[in-house]
């Protein structure tokens, strides 16, 4: 079965803010998120949902369904479910979000993690992640006007928490797109495919983040380079003229409605203070290593 193909183990499972729990033919993933008030009450245009339900709903639905997977007895189903938790206290990935003009969506690790990962893994996507289990890193989303988005490109940075680096030609993948991935999670936000949850596996028991195979050439690099540039600028030019419409648009909305907080899809996690780096509370029913998946 599966959790013997995949043995995952966490030593301090009372640390490990993401966790995957398999039984049978099936696999929970567990999430403990800690959104930001900004998080919890804005909303983009038109959505009747703050950024925080987007968010949720955009991991469970991109991520949850039954994916084939080969083993050693042949290809096998793995039905994966998502489970979002909400914790206001620590471990929990912390997920914000910021106005930016240049960065996109990224997960980054804390201030004392950073750089780090570049020693550990030899690769240039994690200067700004060092990935472990128990240390997945934060998202960090731009303010969007289209709801649908907000869900994708939370669902790809939840790759990245899950343990997964990117398939698309950015600069540190020394823009080189990984072949074969084009309808990937990790390289246009489109569907899960079965190699990225084989991924996420191998990451969660070899503790190990996993990546998509990349090589470099140096027209590739320059014209990616140039290219990314001039997209950049663009973007930056078109969200510095949305930003000004705006300001001269009245609002006929009235004043508290977009701060409204609407979290009754959100599961709460624990009830309980923090002291030093640990949660000195009883977690939530079920919240251990023999969690069931009925």
């Amino acid at each position: 079965m599966f959790h013997q193909w995949f043995p995952i183990h966490y030593p301090h499972p009372e640390r490990t803010p993401i966790r995957l729990i398999l039984a049978g033919d099936r696999l929970l993933i567990v999430c403990r998120l800690a959104f930001s008030s900004r998080a919890l009450t804005s909303r983009p245009d038109g959505s009747s949902l703050t950024y925080a339900e987007l968010v949720t709903e955009g991991i469970q639905r991109y991520w949850s369904g039954t994916y084939q997977l080969p083993t050693p007895e042949g290809v096998r189903p793995l039905t994966v479910t998502v489970e979002i938790r909400t914790a206001p206290a620590k471990p929990a990935v912390r997920v914000m979000i910021k106005r930016m003009l240049i960065m996109p969506a990224h997960v980054r690790s804390p201030l004392h993690r950073l750089y780090w990962g570049f020693f550990r893994y030899g690769h240039l996507e994690t200067i700004g992640t060092n990935w472990s289990p128990e240390q997945p890193g934060h998202m960090v989303l731009p303010f969007l006007d289209d709801a649908g988005q907000v869900m994708r490109i939370a669902a790809h940075e939840a790759g990245h928490l899950f343990g997964l680096g990117d398939a698309y030609a950015a600069i540190y993948r020394f823009y080189d797109a990984a072949p074969g991935t084009a309808h990937y999670m990790m390289h246009s936000n489109l569907t899960v495919q079965p190699e990225e949850i084989l991924m996420m596996l191998k990451a969660h028991v070899t503790r190990r983040m996993q990546f998509f195979p990349r090589s470099f050439n140096w027209h590739r690099f320059r014209n990616g380079f140039s290219a990314e540039l001039n997209q950049r600028l663009k973007e930056v030019e078109a969200r510095l003229e949305r930003r000004a419409e705006k300001r001269k648009k009245p609002s006929n909305v009235p004043a508290g409605a977009r701060q409204s907080v609407s979290n009754d899809n959100l599961k709460p996690d624990y009830n309980g203070t923090v002291t030093g780096p640990s949660v000195v509370s009883s977690p939530s029913p079920g919240d251990n290593d023999t969690e069931s998946l009925s």
